[in-house]
């Protein structure tokens, strides 16, 4: 096996050391030069990737992600790549004409569909594309999804997709990655339903469901292409919690004019001190405002982020501060039945919401954090996220820990959104600081 290429100062997993090696020999063996890395959430495919990108010696990485990861994607560059490396963030349409000095070029699928930017990505070549979350292109007539294969995949020397959850619905979300990375055992749509899907005739058509002889297709795909590993096969190697930062760009930041900058400024450094020197927190009625108004202008981006795990049926436990934020949140996702517990919620709703979700009547748990943040055990969930924090950290690390405790089976991972150059953001990098910190020791083991 070859030497894997990231900084030394950097672990990985014995299981992510495997994974990348697998990687790179499905990358060698088949024709396609293609692998599908199915590794459960919170088991670092975006850093195994980054590896693999690292050990192939790729000059030019395209990576398409969910909008709402791009930042991420770019924060992780910066950590297991090689110093210098050049990213280019895709945003907005305007952004894609820097492609050609990047290594590192990150876009989301939503901006594929846009034919200018599709043009110009598909005038270059790229030694590796990325696709994370990959069951994205599940459609066959999605526009996206016709962009990356018809167009993209076939400007790109090696192909590496991610995705914890490939299948969704049915073996059919199957059909588009493993006909594209392995045409020759899977050469056609009907042959691969009649093979592997059950079919039944309805008033609209043909729908297809479940799956068969699912001992045959895995045995083909894990010797071809495919790799999984899940919580439970690496547990004693895994972390009891991973804290992982879901930055915005400035689009979601609250405008304020020079003279509101400067004093919102000199507020968060009096917060700071406070909260550095162990003092009560007494927060300003103007930051407070601001701070409301912050958590509002992320609630869009949180959302979307929701809906791609609860559209996998991955069960959440969503925290926020403040009642206009839970408030949009709940109605946001409505489609998902979530259940929610606020100060207003009478303690007999709480125990009810608290139950649907541990039962399964609910994959979406709302909480606001002081409200639900004791009291509660949501063990069905390993993953959390702060749609927005306290500034305790104790009550941060009380609110996480309603899905880390007795009853828990895995690593919980635990997601929090900050705005890039916002004020609220030095302040919540120092509050995550001390949440860590606090749970570190409270944690810890009895001698």
């Amino acid at each position: 096996m070859c030497q894997l290429k990231y900084p030394p100062h950097l672990k990985l997993y014995p299981f992510q050391i495997e994974t990348v090696q697998r990687t790179l020999s499905f990358m060698a063996k088949n024709k396609s030069h293609a692998c599908y890395c199915a590794n459960e959430m919170g088991l670092g495919k975006s850093i195994t990737s980054l590896v693999t990108a690292n050990t192939l010696g790729s000059k030019r990485i395209l990576i398409i992600c969910p909008a709402v990861m791009r930042l991420v994607w770019k924060s992780e560059i910066s950590v297991w790549c090689e110093p210098d490396s050049s990213v280019q963030v895709i945003e907005t349409a305007a952004d894609v004409f820097g492609v050609y000095c990047a290594r590192y070029t990150v876009i989301s699928y939503s901006l594929l569909i846009n034919k200018q930017v599709l043009k110009e990505l598909c005038s270059y070549d790229y030694d590796l594309l990325i696709l994370d979350e990959a069951h994205a292109i599940k459609s066959k007539r999605s526009k996206r999804s016709r962009a990356v294969i018809a167009d993209i995949w076939p400007k790109c020397a090696c192909r590496l997709l991610l995705s914890g959850t490939p299948m969704t619905n049915s073996s059919v979300d199957l059909w588009i990655p493993f006909h594209n990375i392995m045409p020759e055992k899977f050469p056609t749509f009907a042959a691969f339903t009649e093979r592997y899907s059950f079919m039944r005739i309805t008033q609209w058509g043909v729908d297809f469901y479940g799956l068969k002889n699912a001992e045959e297709l895995s045995k083909i795909i894990r010797e071809g292409f495919y790799i999984r590993y899940r919580k439970q096969d690496v547990l004693p190697e895994l972390p009891p919690k991973v804290w992982q930062k879901i930055p915005l760009p400035a689009e979601y930041s609250v405008k304020v004019s020079a003279a509101q900058a400067e004093k919102l400024y000199r507020e968060s450094q009096s917060i700071l001190d406070m909260m550095f020197n162990n003092k009560g927190i007494v927060v300003p009625p103007s930051l407070a405002e601001h701070r409301k108004l912050q958590g509002e202008m992320k609630v869009p981006a949180v959302v979307d982020f929701c809906k791609e795990l609860l559209e996998q049926e991955i069960p959440i436990v969503v925290f926020g501060y403040h009642k206009s934020v839970m408030s949009s949140l709940k109605e946001a996702l409505k489609e998902f039945n979530p259940v929610c517990i606020t100060g207003e919620t009478p303690s007999a709703e709480r125990m009810q919401a608290i139950n649907d979700f541990q039962e399964g009547k609910t994959n979406c748990f709302l909480g606001n954090i002081v409200a639900s943040g004791v009291g509660c055990t949501l063990t069905r969930s390993t993953t959390v996220i702060f749609a927005e924090m306290s500034w305790s950290a104790a009550e941060n690390d009380q609110a996480a820990c309603r899905c880390h405790r007795i009853g828990t089976k895995g690593q919980v991972n635990i997601h929090w959104f900050v705005v890039q150059s916002s004020i609220d953001e030095t302040i919540l990098e120092a509050v995550i600081r001390k949440t860590k910190d606090f749970g570190a020791v409270c944690d810890a083991p009895s001698n």
